[in-house]
């Protein structure tokens, strides 16, 4: 998630760019002032949004024109990597056996360590899709179960007796694990990611009531309004606001609560 100040600032350089085209600036051109911050299209749709109702024509943009996402599609070098990991030859089962009880006495090497990860990349796909269409694209599914399982493995290692006590397979216990660790990374990424377009939101939201109550303020005091009245009409915070002020790409007055426009 951007900063606040650092989503200002990119603001401005938006608005700047719009400015310099008559006030009109495209979804290509916002796409690419945001490039390296992987945003998802929702938080692109809401700054579209947020220049249409500040007089910026966004072209390729219909206000109200897009929906929600419900699914976010994987990208062609995952699908391959999806292909890849489904022509692995299944694991021997009496090998895996065999390194997982390795790896719980401590006595895996790298080479039993790549085995037990290999044998359950297809886990790690398989929940992945199950968890699929709730905002987070199927690759960034696939690489953090990936990361999950590497860390269960490093988790478990050496663990010993404690680890596979009530269990009659030391495989099964190794997989259940591995299972739960997946599980358990998958939904917090799409906890997080759901919680961050909130943020988002929000941050575009707080920008866009501050430049229409200044405007509002302005016609019902027939005057400039102070710092103090913008905070009590907008409840936000005047530090806040100043922050927002400064970044962003609006020229906003603030009054002393005394002087007339004129």
């Amino acid at each position: 998630m951007l900063e606040k100040e650092q989503f200002m600032k990119l603001m401005k350089d938006i608005v700047d760019i719009a400015k310099t085209n008559g006030g009109t600036i495209t979804t290509e051109d916002i796409k690419s002032c945001f490039a390296d911050k992987e945003f998802s299209e929702e938080q692109l749709n809401a700054i579209y949004d947020y220049m249409h109702k500040n007089n910026i024509s966004v072209k390729g943009y219909i206000p109200g024109g897009f929906a929600k996402a419900e699914t976010v599609k994987s990208s062609g070098r995952m699908n391959g990597y999806k292909k890849n990991v489904s022509e692995i030859v299944s694991a021997d089962k009496e090998k895996l056996r065999a390194a997982a009880k390795k790896l719980i006495y401590g006595k895996a090497d790298i080479s039993d360590k790549e085995y037990i990860i290999h044998s359950y990349l297809q886990m790690v796909i398989n929940m992945a899709v199950r968890y699929a269409n709730k905002g987070v694209s199927s690759d960034e599914l696939v690489q953090e179960g990936n990361l999950a399982l590497v860390v269960a493995v490093d988790e478990i290692a050496g663990a010993g007796e404690d680890f596979v006590k009530g269990n009659k397979d030391i495989s099964d216990a190794c997989e259940k694990y591995f299972r739960d660790k997946i599980r358990e990374y998958i939904i917090r990424l799409i906890d997080n990611e759901s919680k961050n377009d909130s943020e988002f939101s929000a941050a575009v939201a707080k920008a866009g009531l501050i430049y229409e109550a200044t405007k509002h303020l302005a016609e019902q005091l027939g005057r400039v309004a102070s710092l103090k009245e913008l905070s009590e009409y907008t409840h936000i915070p005047e530090n806040e606001i100043q922050d927002i002020i400064r970044f962003s790409g609006y020229t906003i007055s603030l009054g002393d609560g005394k002087e007339n426009i004129n």
